[in-house]
């Protein structure tokens, strides 16, 4: 099997976290210092904009006319475009995927804006076809044509499908979850993996079986991301406690008031930059894989290689994978995953 990275996301996830909160730390430290220096910088009506291909999107600075010098620039322009006029920045798609805005001006950090780019309308070509014919049906000539060719030997055969396979019962959804325990965080972020330890966190991947013999494996970022945003909220002073510990700083009575305050922002932030990093491909473990039972084992099989995965007395079954199969850069160790519905 190829290998993939089933915890880069998540840990990628985990570390901007430590940053985010360990900056937050540091502006309370300062008592609010800051924010001072940030009502002196560009300020924007967004940080971040999606965008269909060939249409526009528009941010607008606030405090354009406090400004001098201000420019905008696209890291890459195959993605996107943009333009400025006055303090009304226009941004427009050009190809599907991701890139980022700067926003400069003289005497102020730098800003940006994370753009994504959505693809436009996939079905283009689909008038060409019918044009003359209502959809979804065929006229008598097609019906003609479609007899001709089961009486023509040399007309082209139609492909020859996957091979049918013995699914059983066995189709259906299935959910395996993976706990991560203080070795995990240890193994996974060194000292920092401390700021984690007892957080009681999963993995939750999920195995769809579908009836005519394909699988996918998917890993269900989402429900990670919000539940360790929940475990935040409920725990977030603690957190943070070993976050500046971590840092070498201690908490006072006025920092943890100041931290208070941030809050709500900090957390609602975590979640945006989710939403707008992760797309639902990233999920995506395995695909094109194909299923079967044989005895008491479910065979999954993919690039040609197959894998007995034992069934229980329950209906679920075992899938593991070696450390060298799952990336070398965040591999701890061997994974064993019991799926059940």
């Amino acid at each position: 099997m190829k290998k993939r990275n089933l915890w880069a996301k998540p840990l990628a996830f985990m570390l901007a976290a430590v940053m985010a909160f360990s900056a937050g730390c540091a502006g309370a430290g300062d008592g609010g210092k800051d924010d001072k220096d940030d009502e002196d910088g560009i300020e924007l009506s967004t940080s971040k904009v999606t965008v269909e291909v060939d249409d526009e999107a528009e941010v607008e600075i606030e405090n354009y006319d406090d400004l001098k010098k201000v420019s905008v620039e696209v890291e890459d322009e195959d993605i996107a475009e943009v333009d400025i006029d006055d303090e009304v920045i226009t941004i427009t798609g050009v190809e599907e995927g991701k890139t980022t805005v700067t926003v400069s001006a003289k005497g102020c950090d730098d800003v940006e804006i994370s753009v994504k780019v959505k693809g436009g309308n996939g079905g283009k070509d689909d008038g060409d076809d019918d044009d003359d014919k209502p959809s979804g049906k065929k006229d008598d000539d097609d019906k003609k044509d479609d007899d001709d060719k089961k009486d023509d030997p040399t007309s082209t055969p139609t492909p020859t499908p996957e091979p049918e396979v013995s699914t059983g019962d066995m189709s259906g959804t299935y959910k395996a979850e993976y706990y991560l325990n203080d070795d995990f965080w240890t193994a996974a972020m060194g000292e920092e993996g401390e700021i984690f330890s007892g957080s009681y966190l999963s993995m939750f991947f999920v195995m769809d079986l579908k009836s005519d013999g394909s699988a996918t494996l998917t890993a269900d970022y989402a429900q990670f991301v919000d539940d360790f945003c929940t475990w935040l909220d409920e725990n977030y002073l603690y957190f943070m406690e070993k976050v500046m510990a971590a840092e070498g700083q201690e908490m006072t009575p006025d920092m943890q008031d100041q931290l208070l305050g941030m809050k709500d922002t900090m957390l609602e932030t975590m979640r945006e930059s989710f939403e707008e990093e992760f797309d639902e491909s990233d999920s995506q473990i395995l695909s094109g894989l194909y299923w079967d039972v044989d005895g008491d084992n479910l065979l999954l099989t993919y690039d040609g290689e197959t894998r007995e995965c034992p069934i229980d007395s329950f209906g679920g079954f075992t899938m593991s994978f070696k450390e060298s199969e799952l990336g070398s850069d965040w591999a701890f160790g061997d994974l064993d995953l019991y799926f059940e519905k």
